[in-house]
């Protein structure tokens, strides 16, 4: 059994680190496997401290004492605090019990008592050193502070460890209980001074002067107590000391010199026992050599005309050196000294010897009045165990009813532990600030959360809600919670802290499980986090809507620059960069040529003009590597030292270049923006040059593809009109000749085939103008010109031409037209698809007639008519 009795000079109760603990107990334990029953006794007589100590609660300051692994094994964190395990605190029993007055545990093993004994008088001390000795087993062991040793105990105490203040207990078993000190007063052992009379500052210092001159005009003096005990020295009296050797006593007549011990015993016996004062026989005392006449005075020591009891004041007075005495008279002058004080000491002792024995026969009257009270006493303890063992009886079978109800007890308890453990996991791992309020809008209970938006404690639970304030930028909490008592409507709103967080706070009613409404609910839940990621959603939403309109520019402007510096300027505004730049690719040379820039200064142009794409540059970089390069800080980049100097000279520290490339991959140009200050650059704005760059490079991709359009468009005009002009030029002599042989004589069939020829050479001519009117048309040179068609005459003509396919196919073909001519505003040249259908031989006839109102009409006897209009 292990205890740790206190007393009302004692230090709070709960202090880890500055005395024993019950977990080094665990610990030691631990260790050595073994497992003894413990039972550690906290005592104190303040209640309040008691109390404190058995919560068990620390702060957290007490990490800096207690090593991590004891924090593991025996604390568990609440809130801001460390609180023991049950299997620790089980350990410890609290007590009110004063160490001076109440009956001491018995059969301790350990007894630490530190920093008590120091407020205690010395006898007050021998009699709590007693009772701890009488507590303590044999060789039990005794704890103190630093400040406190066993010295007036020796004899029941002997030190283990000095420096450590352990001590172990002497002595048999048989032990005998001491008296237990009767103290009437928490504060006896105060020394309680008369009031002085308060003096003017003049007067205190003349009596300060008349005191020191006393003090060197007066005998040295020496107040001893009862027990012959030195309480206080004058300052000149250490002359008339002489020590014993060996341990060290307060005891006056062993530090006195030797002549003067006998005298001085004597006197003061007659001072404490009658109270008279004497004055000894001068006695030579030799000092230094020379013999002195030393004489005694021992007086009982006085305040005003009232003797102080227990104290004396002995005076020594110096009557200077001895004379010298004659050779004849010197014996008989020391016999009769010697017979003066051996009368005196054989007085003395006649007299203690008749008190002695007035003193046996009043202590023998009280033994027998003693002895018949103590008989008296006996008898009433036979009747008093007689019910006592009624009564044990008694308590047996109520305590084996308590024990029943506690076991049942510890198995609702275990119940409660659990269901407390999983609901204290449960609010620690859903993070959210919960406020539970009363109708009348008192604080319930609230979650550990709540802290970060309300200034309470555990303290102010009851306490109105309206009492304190809060972190939230909103000042409609509490008609809020009075709605919702009101209406039963719950309350959903997301509200901005005064430190910049968002929160989502819900009020709900409280119901009970019998469906009553007992206050209402406050849950508060940080969505700062999906606050932030949506803002950052609708900012790179606004970047992909204003991205894809900038993109839209690029695609229909002609030139590259203007959209381009557009876009840059776009993306600078969007990560708050100062400037940037937009280079294209030249294969040929692999050059970057600057397209677009925003912020250089003018004379910086000329240099990032046209750069070199294998210098070492962020572009330059980023171009080797084929992808996105950042660099937060040029200053301390070693692949950017070559060009540290013209980074310098354009005035930026943090540079992010990325690439612009083709689906196909191929890297078309180079985007770069520019910070002026030192610059971390963050996943989202990566990812913002990363869209850009990607749309960028699509945009311009277009771009250029139309251009090579354009490009190819042109070239096949050019190559239209010179193909036109190269068919005119054997045209126009082959329409010369059929010009020349239509005017000479030859038979109809010629001049029918010339006349056809000629036809169809008109065509190609016609064909080949449509040729350099094509190109014209893509020139915007050409203007179209209106005149009216005779229809006969295009019939006529498309007659002709199929004439020799109908008559190939063995058919026959009539065509009639009318008279007048047939206007058209459109000229339509027939579509020959294929040759005429082939029925074989004797097929029936078609007919072509022409009739009024501009409608062509195909007659065919076999299948019937087909009207084109």
């Amino acid at each position: 059994m292990t205890a740790r009795p206190r007393s009302e000079f004692g230090s709070p109760v709960a202090r880890p680190a500055r005395r024993l603990t019950a977990w080094e107990f665990c610990s030691s334990k631990r260790r050595r496997g073994a497992h003894p029953e413990i039972q550690v006794f906290a005592t104190d007589i303040d209640e309040a401290a008691l109390a404190t100590a058995r919560e068990g609660r620390y702060p957290k300051s007490i990490e800096a004492d207690v090593s991590d692994e004891r924090l593991k094994r025996f604390f568990v964190q609440d809130e801001s605090f460390y609180r023991v395990k049950k299997e620790l605190r089980e350990l410890v029993l609290f007590a009110v019990h004063s160490a001076l007055k109440d009956p001491p545990f018995i059969k301790i093993d350990l007894i630490s008592c530190r920093n008590l004994l120091i407020y205690l008088k010395r006898d007050l001390r021998h009699q709590l050193c007693a009772l701890f000795h009488y507590a303590l087993k044999p060789s039990g062991y005794m704890f103190l502070g630093s400040a406190e040793t066993m010295d007036v105990a020796r004899s029941l105490f002997s030190p283990v460890d000095r420096d450590a203040r352990i001590y172990v207990a002497l002595g048999a078993s048989d032990k005998v209980a001491p008296v237990l000190p009767q103290l009437t007063s928490d504060f006896d052992h105060i020394e309680h001074r008369p009031p002085q009379p308060v003096q003017k500052e003049p007067a205190a210092g003349v009596g300060r002067a008349h005191a020191a001159a006393l003090e060197e005009s007066a005998p040295p003096s020496v107040l001893v107590d009862s027990s012959l005990k030195i309480l206080h020295l004058s300052p000149n009296a250490g002359r008339f000391f002489r020590p014993l050797e060996g341990p060290f006593s307060a005891d006056l007549s062993a530090q006195v010199r030797p002549e003067l011990r006998v005298d001085l015993k004597l006197a003061l016996q007659r001072a404490m026992e009658k109270g008279e004062s004497s004055l000894s026989v001068p006695m030579p005392v030799a000092f230094n050599g020379d013999p002195h006449l030393v004489a005694l005075h021992v007086t009982p020591a006085r305040v005003g005309d009232e003797t102080v009891g227990g104290q004396a004041l002995v005076f020594f007075m110096d009557l200077g050196k001895a004379p010298p005495a004659a050779e004849g008279q010197d014996e008989e002058h020391v016999g009769q000294t010697e017979i003066k004080r051996l009368r005196q000491e054989l007085s003395a002792a006649q007299e203690r010897l008749s008190a002695g024995r007035r003193e046996y026969e009043q202590a023998t009257q009280d033994l027998r009045a003693s002895n018949e009270e103590l008989q008296s006493i006996n008898e009433e303890y036979r009747s008093t165990t007689e019910e006592l063992e009624t009564s044990k009886e008694e308590l047996q079978s109520i305590n084996e009813e308590l024990q029943t109800v506690n076991s049942e007890l510890k198995n609702k308890l275990a119940v409660i532990s659990t269901a407390h453990n999983d609901l204290e996991n449960l609010v620690a791992s859903t993070e959210i600030g919960t406020l539970f309020l009363d109708p009348g809008l008192r604080i319930k209970f609230f979650t550990p959360r709540a802290h970060d938006f309300f200034n309470i404690g555990k303290a102010d639970i009851g306490r109105l809600l309206s009492d304190f304030s809060h972190r939230l930028v909103y000042d409609g909490l509490e008609k809020d919670v009075a709605s919702v008592l009101k209406s039963l409507a719950p309350v959903d709103k997301n509200i901005e802290t005064t430190d910049g967080r968002w929160v989502s706070m819900q009020v709900r009613p409280y119901r009970t499980l019998d469906d009553k409404i007992d206050g209402v609910v406050v849950t508060l839940a940080d969505i700062t986090k999906l606050k932030l990621v949506e803002e950052a959603l609708a900012a790179e939403l606004r970047a992909m809507t204003r991205l894809q309109e900038l993109s839209t520019k690029v695609i229909e402007a002609d030139r590259l620059e203007r959209p381009l510096g557009t876009i840059l300027e776009a993306l600078i505004e969007l990560i708050g960069a100062d400037f940037g730049s937009i280079q294209l690719l030249d294969e040929a040379s692999q050059t970057l040529r600057l397209v677009a820039h925003r912020g250089f200064q003018t004379r910086f142009l000329d240099h990032y003009a046209v750069v070199d794409a294998s210098s070492q540059s962020s572009s330059g970089l980023a171009l080797a590597k084929c992808k996105r390069v950042a660099f937060e800080d040029v200053e301390t980049e070693p692949a950017l030292a070559p060009s540290l100097e013209e980074a310098r000279a354009a005035g930026y520290r943090a540079v992010v270049a990325a690439p612009l490339c083709l689906t196909s991959g191929k890297l078309i140009a180079m985007l770069s923006v520019h910070f002026r200050e030192r610059h971390q650059f963050s996943d989202h704005e990566l990812r913002l040059v990363d869209i850009y760059a990607r749309q960028a490079a699509d945009a311009t991709g277009v771009q250029l593809l139309q251009q090579a359009l354009r490009d190819a468009d042109r070239r096949k005009d050019e190559f239209l009109a010179i193909l036109a002009h190269e068919l005119r030029n054997p045209l126009t002599p082959i329409h010369n000749a059929l010009q020349v042989l239509k005017r000479a004589n030859v038979p109809e069939e010629i001049r029918r085939l010339d006349n056809l020829i000629e036809r169809q050479t008109s065509h190609l001519i016609h064909l080949v103008d449509d040729l350099l009117d094509v190109a014209r048309i893509t020139r915007g040179k050409i203007e179209l010109r209106r005149e009216p068609t005779d229809v006969r005459t295009a019939v006529q003509q498309a007659v002709e031409t199929t004439a020799p396919l109908i008559d190939a196919k063995d058919q026959k073909m009539s065509v009639s037209l009318p008279e007048e001519a047939l206007a058209a505003r459109r000229q339509s040249r027939p579509r020959q698809t294929g040759a005429p259908r082939r029925d074989g031989p004797g097929a029936a006839g078609r007919q072509v007639h022409v009739r009024h109102r501009r409608r062509v009409q195909l007659s065919d006897a076999r299948s019937g008519a087909l009207a084109v209009r």
